[in-house]
């Protein structure tokens, strides 16, 4: 799980932990400690109603792991993509939409 400071400026955010995110992708990426499937990804930005889409990223490239929040709904999921992770792959997320700082906890399963 992660918890990300959604800052103005930020367009990727970390897989785990407490990041802020950053408009370079290099800050926030972690490398994969496992082989696995992503699945089961979930966000919620409680308190705020602001639009936004979360994509799971490997290597630099976006997944089909991905959701979005709508205006008036503070939460998304996506529980029917899964996405073959290696180890060592490069891991981050993409936010886009919206542009005022917000906290958002971010969780997947990787099984």
């Amino acid at each position: 799980m992660s918890r990300n400071a959604l800052n103005s400026g930020g367009t990727f955010a970390g897989v785990i932990g407490l990041i802020t995110t950053n408009s370079t992708e290099s800050t926030v990426v972690m490398p994969s400690p496992k082989t696995c499937t992503a699945q089961n990804l979930r966000v919620n930005m409680a308190g705020t109603t602001v639009s936004r889409t979360f994509t799971l990223r490997i290597n630099g490239s976006n997944t089909s792991l991905s959701c979005s929040i709508t205006t008036g709904s503070p939460t998304c999921s996506n529980t029917g993509s899964t996405v073959s992770v290696t180890v060592g792959d490069l891991l981050s997320y993409s936010v886009s939409g919206g542009s005022d700082a917000v906290n958002a906890y971010i969780t997947m399963d990787c099984q």
